[in-house]
């Protein structure tokens, strides 16, 4: 796999950023075309964020909070937002789209992903990635999700529509709490955004 971008969502520790250089070395060595992006976690802002941003920019994975990055694609520009975690830390949209031209197009890392409710109203944004739920961790066939995190109620795991925007919920390849998956595998997605202008 060579995508042409790395998106990651957040949660890169649970409760203890003791290892988090070793994580940032290991997911720094990830190649793509044109660069790695991520947001914070809820769980990263309650123990010691400073310290997984550093980690994460050291290895060149850029940490979007309340800001925008253009990165230079193969055909053109695109556009890369990245929020804070809405629990715990304070989610400014208006402070990241400063300086976005009226026909941008963004492609936004938003750890929690029912944020989407919000985010759906300014139609600059196209696509909205998170992870946050885990997928539920333990699911119940004909059931779902036995127990989902706040801010992670709406919206799974999966691709979405959320009024004109997409919103994709990555299942993740960690857990929290109870450290067990069931019928709910680890999961690293590819997606394909093709004629972003369009979406």
């Amino acid at each position: 796999m060579e995508p042409d971008v790395i998106f990651m969502t957040g949660d890169f520790i649970t409760s203890s950023s003791r290892r988090v250089e070793e994580l940032g070395e290991v997911l720094g060595g990830l190649k793509s075309k044109f660069g790695a992006f991520a947001c914070l976690g809820n769980h990263d802002i309650w123990n010691q964020p400073h310290r997984v941003r550093v980690a994460l920019e050291r290895h060149g994975i850029r940490v979007l909070t309340n800001e925008h990055s253009r990165v230079r694609c193969a055909d053109g520009e695109i556009v890369v937002a990245g929020l804070d975690s809405v629990w715990g830390g304070y989610p400014n949209w208006a402070k990241a789209r400063r300086g976005l031209k009226g026909d941008d197009r963004v492609l936004m890392l938003m750890h929690e992903p029912d944020y989407a409710e919000i985010l759906t109203k300014d139609a600059s944004i196209v696509l909205q990635c998170s992870g946050h739920t885990h997928g539920g961790q333990v699911r119940v066939p004909g059931w779902g999700a036995l127990i989902l995190p706040r801010y992670g109620k709406r919206y799974q795991a999966g691709l979405y529509r959320v009024g004109p925007m997409q919103l994709h919920v990555n299942r993740g390849i960690g857990t929290v709490d109870q450290h067990v998956r069931f019928w709910c595998p680890p999961e690293i997605a590819c997606l394909e955004v093709t004629n972003i202008g369009r979406f």
